[in-house]
């Protein structure tokens, strides 16, 4: 993606009001790339980021907590920054957050597709900066403490939206560290399958992704397939053979939308819907007297029983 392209979704982003939810995001998006239609696929919250600081009538001291407790603490002096916090009332803010996957196909294959990530932040008040019943031990406990006494978390201005990441799941792929092999397998297992015959990959999934470096100061990437509808799945529970079996199964696929939904939410082991044995269950089945899944299907199941994707 150009630079240009980049400043243009983050403007879009912006823009846009989290009210509506990404329908205005969207419309941006489609004058930006008039030849994609790009769809919310997925949305992840519950998880939360330090925020800035501001003073008892929420007017804003500093926008990053950390910078400006780095910028106090005099050659990592605790007690320096602590002593500045009680000249007036300050408080901390946490940025909670939902972050909204929106994919949109580029070509047939599973990889062809196009990913933006917007996260939707809302920053509330998190805590007071001079509790005198609460001294952190270290500048990390100042910035991002694991116990002390919280706030309600009152908001603090209005929601916005933010632009995260975009990229060619294409392109992505050929950039992953060997710790992401499994997605190059999971997602050649879904272009063998009947579930490209009938949808597309980004239409059911996302792609988390995840930045970080090695010991030696390495940046590498990886990433793993995230269901888009897991929490509106059904639980497999028990052992069935057979009918009950081909039951369940074509059961699950059918609240999914696509065959073998059950088979890659089992392979990508991030809803917990679908337990390994549940395959080993069907493949056992196809080693007798029963056939209920297509040959393709077959296949990819029984290299998956040969070698499961984790232990």
């Amino acid at each position: 993606m150009h630079l240009h392209d980049i400043t243009a979704v983050a403007r879009a982003c912006a823009t846009s009001d989290p009210a509506s939810g990404t329908t205005g995001l969207l419309d941006g998006l489609g004058r930006l790339w008039p030849a994609l239609s790009f769809r919310p696929v997925l949305s992840r919250g519950g998880w939360y980021r330090p925020g800035g600081v501001v003073d008892i009538g929420k007017l804003r001291v500093a926008e990053s907590l950390r910078q400006w407790a780095e910028g106090l603490s005099v050659n990592g002096d605790l007690q320096a920054l602590l002593d500045s916090c009680t000249q007036r009332p300050l408080f901390a803010t946490r940025l909670l957050g939902t972050t909204h996957y929106l994919t949109a196909r580029t070509g047939p294959g599973a990889a062809e597709f196009m990913q933006v990530e917007v996260e939707e932040l809302q920053e509330v008040l998190d805590r007071y900066l001079s509790d005198p019943e609460w001294l952190p031990d270290s500048l990390e406990e100042f910035i991002d403490p694991l116990e002390y006494p919280q706030l309600e978390p009152e908001p603090v201005g209005v929601p916005r939206l933010v632009f995260r990441r975009s990229f060619s799941a294409q392109e992505l792929l050929g950039q992953l560290s060997d710790t992401s092999s499994h997605l190059l397998r999971f997602m050649n297992d879904w272009s063998d399958s009947s579930a490209s015959r009938s949808t597309h990959f980004c239409e059911h999934w996302a792609l988390a992704v995840r930045e970080t470096r090695d010991s030696d100061g390495e940046a590498r990437t990886s990433a793993h397939p995230v269901a888009a509808c897991a929490s509106e799945l059904p639980r497999v529970v028990g052992r069935l053979t057979g009918s009950e079996l081909a039951n369940l199964v074509h059961g699950y696929d059918r609240v999914a939308g696509y065959p073998m939904a059950w088979f890659f939410h089992m392979a990508a082991a991030t809803t917990g819907c679908v337990p390994n044995g549940l395959g080993l269950q069907v493949a056992e089945d196809h080693q007798g007297r029963y056939s209920y899944l297509p040959d393709c299907d077959l296949d990819v199941l029984r290299r998956w029983a040969a070698m499961p994707y984790r232990a």
